[in-house]
């Protein structure tokens, strides 16, 4: 229903503005006053009126022609016609009055014919206008709305479309005339045709559905349409209003189908996951942490609640740092079970829920078995430590044995072999150079061979240089060896000192320090 054209009179004479009320009275008009022009323009601003009719000669701080520019500066009055009351009919105040921004003028005494006619002029011009602003308005929209918009009769056939209409349909031009049914499926086309007729003769509540549509290229789109009763040529018609859903259902398909994992894993995780707000409310959690507490009794309670006193300043702590620096932290907190107490690593980590609301999501994973085993395995690296440690020196004292044994071993094949050739060996040689028997001859030939098997291992491990001497040198270095002089020697072996000496000159030789200032004596006992 259209409002009534709404008149502001202003002038500072009450008589002056009833005047105008009555000869104006004849017609549908609201009218308002303003006394003065301060007045007159905050009126304004809250009723936009269809005309201003503005006495010239306020005697109040504006007059007139103030007012009207006032008027004409403010964005919101500007277009509002003004006529301008005056008694004056001289050219420049016409001409200060067109330039101040009035749209024309009347003189005082009223002409009543005249007076009316203006008005009336004026405001329809006003209102038309209006009019086709509003109409460039909506048009304008129209032309730029993300979503489709048809005009259609009661039978489907359109009457206007906008631009994303052809868009969404993907046709390049219009398609003015032709049905919209067109671009439906055959088993939806009953359905939105029912929608269209229900929509055209009934002027209440817009109806909504959502459907397929067929694109001209052939691709199936999902539409939401919402239906509203309208006019077209003095006709009954529908308004359709098209939005493209097709991504939007698509992504929350995706989302669902990404919650239901999400939700999936997370109730089905080893770890506790819980959510809390800044008061530390539990929000969420996937499994309750004590054994004798359902989820339910936990979601709303505080978390501080189900751990033990000297961890919760520990977690406040660590909460209102993860709040304040929005990087995660982490602590580790006991928490009372039926059978036993476990341990449990928590990581904290910031969340906003809801674009404003900030919470925390916190990760418990029980680590008592971990921290068990890493104990255990602590203490057995401390025993493998030990008895390594004990092995060291067991092996240490294992080598100092068998070096020592290996040293005895030597010495033993040494005095064996030595002894042999110097005890055994002179005197076998002796008994060959004596007067024997045929089979005595044979018989020492026998003891000397077995006796030499007896020494032969021996004799491979032993210096070259000592096996290089003869009985007779070995047996004279036993004697250098004892202390004894070349006179000793001389008289236990029935040899002349000379020989002696001879034999001393050739020990010397073999043992490869001839011409040394080397003292045989201690070369030889250094080899024991």
């Amino acid at each position: 229903m259209r409002r009534k054209i709404q008149i502001l009179v202003v002038d500072d004479q009450e008589s002056e503005r009833k005047i105008l009320e009555s000869l104006l009275s004849t017609e549908p008009y609201e009218i308002a006053h303003a006394k003065d022009g301060k007045s007159a323009i905050e009126i304004a601003k809250k009723i936009l009126p269809d005309l201003i009719l503005l006495d010239v000669l306020l005697t109040t701080e504006m007059d007139g022609f103030e007012v009207c520019r006032q008027i004409r500066s403010n964005p919101v009055l500007a277009e509002v016609p003004i006529i301008m009351i005056t008694m004056l009919d001289d050219k420049d105040s016409l001409l200060q009055g067109l330039e101040a921004g009035a749209d024309d003028f009347i003189s005082k005494p009223y002409d009543k014919i005249k007076l009316k006619s203006q008005v009336k002029v004026i405001t329809r011009l006003n209102r038309y206008r209006l009019l086709l602003s509003e109409r460039a308005r909506f048009e304008k929209l129209i032309e730029l709305s993300p979503d489709g918009i048809l005009i259609v009769n009661s039978n489907g056939d359109i009457q206007l479309a906008n631009p994303a209409v052809l868009q969404i349909l993907g046709v390049s031009k219009s398609f003015i005339g032709k049905s919209i049914l067109d671009f439906l499926p055959a088993k939806e086309q009953k359905t939105f045709g029912e929608k269209i007729k229900e929509a055209s003769s009934d002027k209440s509540d817009a109806k909504q559905i959502i459907t397929s549509f067929v694109r001209f290229d052939k691709e199936t789109l999902l539409l939401e349409c919402r239906f509203g009763y309208s006019e077209w040529n003095e006709k009954p018609a529908v308004q359709v209003v098209m939005r493209n859903i097709t991504q939007r259902i698509s992504q929350e398909k995706a989302l669902k189908e990404s919650e239901i994992k999400l939700r999936a894993i997370t109730e089905n995780s080893p770890d506790y996951i819980m959510t809390i707000d800044e008061e530390g409310k539990i929000l969420y959690i996937n499994k309750p942490i004590p054994d004798d507490i359902s989820r339910e009794e936990m979601i709303g309670a505080s978390v501080y609640k189900f751990a033990a006193v000297q961890f919760r300043p520990m977690m406040k702590k660590c909460f209102k740092n993860v709040f304040a620096t929005g990087k995660p932290d982490k602590y580790e907190i006991e928490y009372q079970s039926i059978n036993k107490n476990r341990l449990f690593e928590s990581l904290v980590s910031p969340v906003i829920l809801d674009g404003n609301n900030r919470c925390l999501t916190i990760n418990l994973r029980d680590i008592t078995d971990r921290k068990q085993s890493e104990e255990a395995l602590k203490t057995t690296q401390e025993e493998i430590k030990a008895r390594t440690t004990e092995l060291t020196e067991v092996n240490s004292a294992m080598k100092v044995l068998l070096k020592q044994r290996e040293n005895d071993k030597v010495e033993l094949e040494s005095n064996v072999l030595s002894n042999v050739k110097k005890l055994i060996a002179p005197y076998i040689e002796k008994l060959k150079r004596s007067t024997l028997s045929p089979t005595q001859i044979a018989l020492v030939s026998i003891l000397e061979a077995n006796l030499n098997n007896i020494i032969s291992p021996f004799a491979g491990k032993m210096s070259s240089q000592f096996l290089s001497l003869t009985p007779m040198e070995i047996q004279i270095a036993n004697l250098i060896k004892e202390g004894k002089s070349n006179k000793d020697m001389a008289e236990l072996l029935g040899l002349s000192q000379n020989t002696i000496l001879f034999h001393r000159f050739n020990i010397r030789t073999k043992l490869g320090i001839k011409n040394r200032r080397v003292n045989l004596r201690t070369y030889l006992l250094a080899y024991e």
